[in-house]
């Protein structure tokens, strides 16, 4: 597929918005378990890109292309490649399909048949699905309602008339192995939280944990609180395969008011900026503060005031069925007395595609009960203003108009809309009475599949003479490091060039499969180190760039060091003490980048990241430069007896 491509920083070794960080070691580890699985399974690399993470909505294909490493941070440097025209759309659909196919078909049929076995259940039929998700599932209609009727039927003492489960209870019974997901030691199965709790109401997506985790949190630390949640009646799941899914979008927190009698009555409408609509497929979001009322309890006037708020969406929801939207709707009870809220629960709103055409242009207040109404959770008893926005605004996951609507100024959602994006940008702060050093040294770490070769190389390119015949060429700098090169490869009919503007980009070495590897690498750059040294000190060689590669596990890691010419000579000098060519990179992922630092302990360049698309970094030139050539007695003496007119 040929697409419009993007390149960009997909991760970092650094800590994020989240409060954690990822190792280096651990990034390259899943890059190299990718790559081996890719190898089984013959599909190409890379993932399926979805708009906001919505299994629903494919956008293009990604593909990492190694591991950027400076003294800043390690970086995650990949590709995007967007479908655009109908055609590229369509194998895209292809290409994801059978990749998903594969992802959620890969465990054992031991597995599923145990997972079947613990469920009671004799045989699959038709509609069943085994789906790779939080842990690896079986959806199939009313599994777990069957297993668990006293969590499920609303004739059980513990299942409210809603159908919501008394979330005390559950937990009593049950083990919550992350938000959302609760583990039957009994039966040892797992149960799940609704699936209205995902993007687009969909098995296919991840839970919504912001709002799941702090309705725990708000159970644990209001005890006087009576929590209700509703459980996916449809999912069952294998204990043994529980992942913890990472969904790196940072969600924020609105700025309080919380004088909610400050609040006129009526209905409030704030509507969606182009780019919310497009990632988040929200349109816009109506709130309705009804006047205050009275009612008696116990003998009591109660003052209270209603909230209604419904989000209308732009999509249609891919996991319901019959073309349905269905849209987050949430209510609660303010007490005017107490200035607290009393009672708060969230729904979603389902509408067919005619009755969503006419709710669409009508105010909530006028809207009326048109719709497939099912109630995801529900709260009891006094809970502060502060806790309820917080409740609400992460119950809304990804809809900004909540939080903006909720008092956060719109110049503060911009600015943290902008710091999502761009998590993962750091300014480095630098007291500029100090010098600072302007050496420069990276590394670029990447994987690819291909032949084995039998015998070390080094890869030549080509130029066009002027005579459009191609030139067979070698980047050496035609010094020291030349003449070395020449001694190690057979390269009698590839011309050498260098071009005199301080830069080497050095041809591509790779070690062959049928080598010695430690001592051949060590050979070659302990030579090459002393060539560069007197190429540097005689031959004003000022930067340069050193691609390596070599195999490992079946697949050829890619190792280039760019930088200051003195500086990358400093790290080959210690490279084959800092990096074992026997192990895995990410075993020594984390002594390369801590070696770069003690080198070049501040860094005040952004990375220069020329090449990655070819795997490797190099250098780009620009504007003139001269161009010196090396040819081979042979290659120089057809040209001295063909005398082309550019050599005259």
């Amino acid at each position: 597929i040929h697409m419009k491509r993007q390149l960009g920083i997909f991760n970092t070794d650094q800590i994020n918005k989240s409060g954690f960080r990822i190792l280096a070691s651990a990034l390259m580890s899943a890059e190299e378990s990718h790559h081996s699985e890719r190898l089984i399974t013959g599909l190409p690399t890379g993932l399926p890109v979805h708009i906001q993470h919505d299994m629903h909505r494919p956008h293009g294909w990604s593909q990492v292309l190694g591991l950027f490493i400076d003294s800043k941070m390690v970086r995650v440097v990949g590709v995007i490649e967007e479908a655009e025209t109908e055609q590229e759309k369509i194998q895209l659909t292809q290409l994801a399909s059978h990749f998903w196919e594969s992802h959620h078909n890969k465990e054992s049929d031991t597995l599923k048949r145990d997972l079947l076995e613990r469920a009671n259940l004799l045989e699959l039929n038709e509609f069943d699905k085994f789906l790779k998700m939080e842990a690896y599932v079986l959806s199939r209609k009313a599994v777990a309602s069957s297993l668990y009727p006293e969590l499920f039927n609303i004739s059980s003492e513990f299942v409210d008339k809603d159908g919501l489960t008394d979330y005390k209870t559950l937990c009593q019974s049950m083990k919550q192995v992350q938000p959302g997901v609760f583990l039957d030691k009994k039966h040892n199965l797992l149960l799940f939280a609704h699936r209205f709790f995902r993007r687009s109401l969909s098995h296919r997506n991840k839970f919504n944990e912001y709002f799941l985790s702090i309705f725990d949190k708000t159970v644990a630390e209001n005890p006087h609180v009576v929590p209700r949640l509703r459980l996916d009646p449809d999912l069952i799941g294998h204990p043994d395969t529980v992942t913890h899914l990472l969904e790196l979008e940072y969600w924020w927190g609105p700025h309080f008011n919380d004088d909610i009698s400050l609040i006129p009555n009526g209905v409030s409408e704030h509507k969606a900026s182009d780019r919310t609509r497009y990632f988040e497929g929200i349109d816009r979001t109506q709130i309705w503060w009804k006047a205050p009322e009275t009612r008696l309890n116990l003998n009591t006037e109660v003052k209270y005031r209603t909230f209604e708020v419904e989000e209308l969406i732009e999509n249609l929801s891919g996991g319901l069925l019959d073309d349905q939207y269905g849209c987050r709707y949430a209510h609660a009870e303010y007490s005017i007395d107490t200035s607290a809220i009393t009672h708060f629960d969230g729904a979603i709103r389902a509408y067919a595609q005619d009755e969503y055409l006419e709710r669409i242009d009508l105010s909530i207040d006028h809207a009326g009960k048109q719709s497939e109404y099912t109630k995801l959770f529900r709260f009891d008893g006094f809970m502060t203003v502060d806790l309820w926005k917080r409740l609400l605004s992460n119950y809304f996951k990804g809809n900004p108009l909540i939080p903006e609507y909720l008092g956060t100024v719109q110049d503060d959602i911009e600015t943290q809309q902008k710091e999502a994006t761009n998590e993962n940008e750091y300014v480095s702060v630098i007291d500029i009475e100090e010098p600072v050093e302007k050496n420069e040294l990276a590394a670029f770490i990447s994987l690819s599949h291909g032949g084995s070769p039998e015998e070390s190389y080094i890869e030549p390119s080509a130029i066009v003479l002027p005579d459009e015949r191609l030139l067979r060429t070698i980047e050496t700098g035609c010094g020291a490091i030349d003449k070395f090169i020449r001694s190690k490869f057979d390269v009698t009919n590839i011309t050498s060039i260098a071009i005199d503007d301080g830069i080497l980009n050095l041809a591509k070495v790779t070690f062959g499969a049928n080598s010695n590897l430690p001592i051949e690498m060590q050979d070659f750059i302990s030579g090459f180190s002393n060539s560069l040294l007197y190429d540097i000190e005689h031959n004003g060689l000022q930067k340069i760039a050193v691609p390596i590669s070599w195999i490992h596990n079946d697949l050829l890691i890619n190792l280039s060091i760019k930088g200051s010419a003195q500086k990358v000579y400093q790290l080959l000098t210690q490279l084959l003490a800092i990096i074992d060519p026997l192990k895995p990179a990410s075993e020594w992922i984390e002594n390369l980048a801590s070696a770069i630092i003690v080198l070049v302990p501040i860094s005040i360049a952004n990375p220069d990241l020329n090449g990655v698309l070819q795997g490797h970094l190099s250098y780009k030139r620009t504007g003139s430069v001269k161009l010196r050539m090396k040819l081979p007695d042979s290659q120089m003496q057809g040209l001295l007896d063909e005398k082309p007119d550019w050599l005259q």
